[in-house]
């Protein structure tokens, strides 16, 4: 990198030239190391899409209303760092959102990884504790969307489904503060944050696809109670939440790699 850099300077009564030798060769020698961190470092692209009535798109489908999610705290192996990036997230918290069909592109979030050397990541769906509870008011994107927040006792929806007048709102449950407006000082009784294993088999480009036919397989939703709150005690609610792979008491079973709804296709 350096084999045709040449430096001239001019020095008058200099008592120690090697100070300024020293200088310039730590420098030179950041600046390699530093492109070499940059030569190592790899973004990957991650996709969404939507599976309704036995059809995938990357919009709306027809009989949804709102269909939004967080994903959390990237994580690989112990010597790389994931950190979401672009516009509209944070480091930490990207939100998906599907849009009507025809208005923009489908949902996309870029992950910037410190090192290619994995093979997997995991992303929580939803906000972990100590982000949580926050105020949205004063939040940067994407933790300042009001339709995605209850309050400061339940936090945020990790997962908001609206259809033909039934809703599935994922978020934590059994929350306790002294009014709604307190934030709790203890993680809530049921956490609710499914756990997502997405292989990275050297492709740049994935696709996530929420699959709404199994997480709805054979139930009834004309004369059910939506499931929102935080806590899902009815069969139907019961049975969400543990396609999701959650347990009763909201924790993930065996790291939640029994849940049916998020699947991921490499391109």
């Amino acid at each position: 990198m350096f084999r045709n850099l040449t430096v001239t300077y001019t020095v008058g009564r200099l008592k120690k030239p090697r100070v300024l030798f020293i200088s310039l060769l730590l420098s030179a020698v950041g600046t390699l190391l530093s492109a070499c961190f940059q030569n190592e470092s790899s973004e990957i692209m991650l996709s969404f899409q939507v599976k309704f009535n036995g059809e995938v798109s990357d919009c709306l489908p027809d009989g949804i209303d709102t269909l939004s999610f967080y994903l959390a705290d990237p994580k690989a192996n112990e010597t790389t760092k994931v950190v979401f990036a672009g516009e509209g997230v944070n480091p930490r918290v990207a939100l998906i959102r599907f849009n009507p069909c025809g208005d923009e592109e489908g949902p996309k979030v870029a992950m910037r990884l410190s090192s290619p050397s994995t093979d997997s990541l995991e992303l929580l769906l939803g906000v972990p504790f100590d982000l949580n509870h926050l105020n949205p008011v004063t939040q940067a994107a994407p933790l300042n969307v009001g339709s995605m927040f209850w309050t400061w006792r339940l936090g945020y929806k990790f997962l908001r489904l609206d259809m033909d007048g039934w809703s599935f709102h994922l978020g934590s449950g059994g929350c306790r503060s002294p009014s709604a407006v307190r934030p709790p000082e203890e993680p809530c009784e049921y956490p609710n944050l499914p756990m997502l294993d997405v292989p990275i088999p050297g492709e740049q480009a994935i696709t996530l696809i929420l699959d709404l036919d199994a997480l709805l397989f054979e139930q009834d939703l004309k004369a059910a109670d939506s499931c929102m709150d935080g806590l899902y005690q009815s069969p139907l609610c019961s049975a969400l939440i543990k396609r999701m792979g959650l347990s009763e008491d909201g924790t993930c079973v065996l790291g939640c790699r029994d849940q049916v709804v998020v699947r991921s296709e490499t391109l």
